[in-house]
C-alpha cells in the first residue's frame, strides 16, 4: 500500500496554472514544451512511477522555480541593503516547507551579507540535489490536481504523441546512450502495447469512482458482478500515444469495443463528491 504523502498546496495552484498554460499551445510558452523534448527519449520508457507528466512537470517547475526565486531573493536583498533586515529567502521557506535541513548560513549581525552569498547558496541547492528534490515534492502535488483533469491529460499525451511519431528505431540504435529505447518501439513513431501494471489500474479506477468516463456505467462489480472495466489509451498508440498513467482512462467493454483504433475520445464528465 502507498503511504500517504503531506500535501500543504504551497503554490500548487500557482504551478499547476503555469503547466496548464503552457499546454495551451501559448506561442510565448512554445519553447518549455520543445526544450522538454530535446534529445530527450526516456518518456517512452513504459509505466514509469515517476510519470512523464510527474518529469514534464519537474522540468518545467525546475525552470519557473529559479527565475521565481533569483527576483524574490534580489528584492529581499535590495531591502536588506536599505537597512532592513533580511527576511526569510524564498528558497529558505520551500527548505524548510519539505524539511530538507538545508538553511541559509547567516552570518553574525555585525557581518555585511553580500548578494554573492545567496547566490552560493542557490548553487549548493543545485549542486546538492536539494532544489531538484523541491521540484520533484512539488510535482508530485501537482500532478495530484492535475491527475483528475481529462481534457488536460489529452491535452498533454497528444503533445507527447506528435514527438513519439517522429522518433525512428535507426535513430536509437546509433546512439549507444539511447540504443536500449529501441526495444520499446514497435515500428517508427509507434510504440509496442504492454500490459497495464495494477497500481496505474487502481490510480484510473479510483480517478473515474469506478465508473466508465464515457457512458458512467458502474464498473466497481458491486451492482453488476459481470460487467468489465477495460483500460484505454486516451490517445492511442497508432496515434503515436505513450504507455504511461497520464493516458490511461477507465471504459466499459461497450465504449471501448465501438471506438476506433485511432479515435481521441474522453470526456469532461465528473461526478459531485456528494
Amino acid at each position: 500500500m502507498e503511504e500517504p504523502f503531506e500535501h500543504t498546496y504551497l503554490n500548487t495552484y500557482y504551478y499547476s496554472n503555469i503547466i496548464d498554460n503552457i499546454l495551451t499551445g501559448d506561442i510565448e510558452l512554445i519553447g518549455f514544451i520543445s526544450d522538454f523534448f530535446n534529445e530527450n527519449y526516456t518518456y517512452i520508457t513504459p509505466f514509469e512511477k515517476f510519470s512523464v507528466l510527474h518529469q514534464f512537470i519537474s522540468y518545467n517547475i525546475f525552470r519557473f522555480l529559479q527565475e521565481d526565486i533569483d527576483n524574490y531573493d534580489q528584492k529581499a536583498f535590495r531591502d536588506y541593503e536599505l537597512g532592513g533586515k533580511l527576511p526569510k529567502l524564498y528558497v529558505e521557506q520551500l527548505v524548510e516547507e519539505y524539511d530538507l535541513g538545508y538553511e541559509f548560513e547567516r552570518p553574525e549581525s555585525d557581518e555585511i551579507i553580500s548578494y554573492s552569498d545567496i547566490e552560493e547558496y542557490h548553487s549548493d541547492l543545485v549542486l546538492t540535489g536539494h532544489l531538484e528534490e523541491i521540484c520533484e515534492r512539488i510535482a508530485h502535488e501537482v500532478f495530484y490536481l492535475l491527475f483528475n483533469n481529462r481534457n488536460l491529460l489529452v491535452r498533454f499525451n497528444h503533445i507527447v504523441a506528435q514527438h513519439v511519431s517522429e522518433i525512428t528505431i535507426a535513430v536509437l540504435e546509433e546512439d549507444e546512450d539511447l540504443e536500449d529505447l529501441a526495444v520499446y518501439l514497435r515500428k517508427d513513431g509507434i510504440l509496442h502495447r504492454v500490459d497495464i501494471p495494477m497500481w496505474c489500474k487502481n490510480a484510473v479506477f479510483f480517478r473515474e469512482k469506478g465508473r466508465c468516463c464515457l457512458c458512467g456505467n458502474d464498473l466497481t462489480k458491486i451492482l453488476r458482478p459481470d460487467v468489465t472495466a477495460h483500460y484505454d489509451h486516451m490517445v492511442p498508440l497508432a496515434q503515436g500515444g505513450i504507455n504511461d498513467v497520464s493516458n490511461i482512462q477507465l471504459l466499459c467493454s461497450s465504449c471501448n469495443l465501438s471506438k476506433g483504433k485511432k479515435d481521441i475520445i474522453t470526456s469532461n464528465q465528473y461526478y459531485k463528491w456528494y
